[in-house]
């Protein structure tokens, strides 16, 4: 199923198979793991999830330090959610944050972070059911 143009929101499976190494908004290092991130696409899903999948010359966004050295493993989309509502579903079901204000620190709900660590895809795929998968 392709990617809609019109805007919503989204949340980036990520899969690194390394330790990456986090400057912004605090040093971090992340084992490997899969991640999640969610953000939103004003300008349409479509365009900003094709931001994240091409390759990067330069970091802009707290996630580009992810995956820069990582893939996306699946995209989960809705134009029901925002990014909050996204990250306040992965924390209700235990996901872990590990780093604060990653994603976050000009979200206007003060959420911890729109970055999640967790171990298996299955619970992942599991809590999104009204949402689109694009593997």
């Amino acid at each position: 199923m392709p990617l809609p143009t019109e805007k919503g929101s989204y949340i980036l499976i990520i899969k690194s198979c390394y330790k990456i190494k986090i400057n912004r908004p605090k040093s971090a290092v992340l084992t490997p793991n899969f991640y999640a991130y969610t953000g939103n696409a004003k300008n349409g899903i479509l365009r900003r999830t094709s931001y994240h999948i091409s390759p990067k010359n330069h970091i802009r966004w707290h996630i580009d330090q992810v995956t820069k050295h990582s893939r996306i493993f699946a995209i989960i989309w809705s134009t029901q959610f925002d990014e909050c509502s996204l990250a306040n579903i992965l924390r209700d079901h235990g996901v872990a944050e590990p780093i604060k204000n990653f994603g976050a620190t000009d979200c206007k709900n003060h959420c911890y972070s729109h970055f999640f660590e967790f171990f298996g895809k299955k619970q992942m795929f599991s809590l999104f059911p009204p949402l689109k998968l694009i593997i």
